[in-house]
């Protein structure tokens, strides 16, 4: 695992370990500078390590060490320096690190954002502080509307959680649905409206639509709820880990319904959770292990190979990708001979072109959507085996 400060060398984005070391997106600035370049570069990075979603920093962590090893194949004469922050996955503590890292005027980027509520609180702060923000792995949509310092990722999933309930609703023939949602995640209070929107477009009924809390234990109350209706399927809509304990409790309960769940349920946590009773559940993700894709069988063995599991959750690809963008802006800066600051980085990744990618159905990605600054790629739909694998769902 990468420390506090880890010393590396920086490298262009792999489309393999090895094909992709090397390869420049191009594009990002013209040619004729003369800057020195610079003997070291520190990246901020904010991750939770603590709270109650350190599993999320946990899981990127791989894709973060991954990154600094096709980082370092490059660039050898600039070190790369990661500096990590604990945000304590709460939004205060993501404030705070953002005015750390600006204070710094070394530090000309930041990653971060691991988590929807820390990415929230953080990006308009970092708009006011004038320093870029790639965000990790929040499906929020409208985040990149602070501003020109703000990069997605994770891209919106509006489009992805609107096809699984058309998918669905046609597969299963569903007439009604009942909703059970997190109503303090702002991300999954956006995945509520967008099946809102599917069902309706489908003409499914939802005849229950329960909010909950992530802090809460006991689910059984808005189950029962739920599932007096006598629905044809359920949508449930908090982080991973406690979709698999409501799972875990829905079934205990007596009730087994076809279930639909979101990109963040494609984790271990959900699956241990669960305890068994996740098997069946339809979900989409931007990335997937099984994917027929070199990338991503590339990426996937890297990740076994230093974790001895499989890829554990959608922030070990995003925060690989995002550490990649950086990469390529930096890569290209240095191309041109241009300084490397807050601003020529945030000019670098927002003119970078199409990028091989582990991300998406078709191995390449680039910036777009409304601000031009939400990473896009294609996505899958996917539903867990009785021996607890990943495998595409196909309607």
């Amino acid at each position: 695992m990468f420390s506090t400060k880890a010393t590396i060398s920086l490298a262009a984005i792999a489309v393999t370990a090895v094909a992709l070391a090397g390869c420049s997106t191009g594009g990002s600035s013209e040619k004729g500078g003369d800057a020195k370049v610079p003997s070291e570069i520190t990246i901020g990075y904010s991750t939770p390590l603590t709270g109650n979603s350190a599993f999320g920093g946990a899981n990127a962590a791989p894709g973060i060490d991954l990154a600094l090893e096709d980082l370092k194949k490059l660039i050898p004469e600039t070190t790369i320096k990661v500096e990590q922050y604990d945000d304590a996955s709460d939004a205060n503590q993501g404030v705070t690190a953002v005015q750390h890292f600006a204070s710094d005027p070394s530090i000309p980027v930041i990653v971060g954002g691991v988590t929807s509520q820390v990415a929230a609180a953080a990006v308009p702060v970092a708009q006011r502080s004038g320093i870029p923000y790639v965000i990790v792995n929040s499906f929020t949509p409208g985040l990149t509307d602070a501003g020109d310092e703000i990069f997605q990722i994770s891209a919106p999933t509006a489009d992805y959680n609107i096809n699984e309930a058309l998918q669905a609703a046609k597969a299963h023939d569903l007439k009604t649905v009942s909703i059970i949602y997190a109503q303090d995640v702002p991300t999954t209070v956006g995945f509520r409206d967008d099946f809102l929107a599917g069902f309706k477009k489908a003409g499914v009924e939802v005849v229950a639509d329960e909010a909950a809390s992530v802090n809460d234990a006991d689910f059984t109350t808005v189950i029962r709820n739920a599932m007096a209706p006598k629905p044809d399927a359920v949508v449930l809509l908090f982080i991973g880990p406690i979709d698999g304990t409501i799972t875990k409790q829905m079934l205990e309960l007596g009730y087994d319904p076809i279930r639909l769940g979101h990109v963040g349920d494609v984790s271990q946590g959900y699956i241990d959770n669960a305890g068994g009773h996740g098997p069946g559940v339809i979900v989409n993700t931007g990335f997937f292990d099984g994917a027929d894709l070199p990338v991503v069988q590339d990426f996937t063995k890297r990740v076994v190979a230093k974790t001895g599991n499989g890829v554990p959750g959608t922030q070990t690809p995003n925060a690989y990708a995002a550490m990649m963008v950086v990469g390529h802006a930096i890569r290209n800066l240095i191309d041109s001979g241009q300084e490397i600051n807050r601003d020529t980085i945030k000019k670098a990744m927002l003119e970078l072109g199409e990028m091989p990618s582990v991300l998406g159905s078709t191995g390449t990605a680039k910036f777009g959507g409304d601000t031009g600054r939400v990473l896009i790629y294609d996505g899958f739909l996917l539903t867990l085996t009785d021996d607890a694998k990943w495998v595409e769902w196909k309607p």
